[in-house]
């Protein structure tokens, strides 16, 4: 079964000081609600591939940062990734394990 990478993802985020010291909590989400609370970060799995059956899954994700200004946005989404790059790899995600995040 190919794991849920954006709720992975998520938890990753949400379990780093980093992130919910930046954002607060709950900021994290695969949608953007309206009138949601700001600054945000937006995880979207927008494609990917499945290289070998039963063994390997490449997901592509998207990670946005959302903010009152550009600026802000852009403080954002850098983070989020530095603390995917650190915790997802390598990290156990149901069945499977995070080789790579890049």
């Amino acid at each position: 079964m190919i794991p849920n990478i954006e709720t992975a993802v998520i938890a990753v985020l949400l379990d780093s000081s980093e992130i919910t010291d930046l954002i607060g909590e709950n900021r994290v989400s695969t949608d953007l609600p309206p009138n949601a609370g700001l600054p945000r970060v937006r995880v979207t799995l927008t494609g990917g591939s499945i290289p070998v059956q039963r063994w390997l899954y490449a997901p592509r994700i998207t990670i946005e940062g959302w903010a009152e200004t550009r600026a802000d946005a852009y403080e954002v989404a850098p983070p989020a990734l530095s603390v995917l790059e650190t915790y997802m790899t390598p990290a156990q995600v149901g069945d499977g394990v995070v080789t790579s995040c890049e």
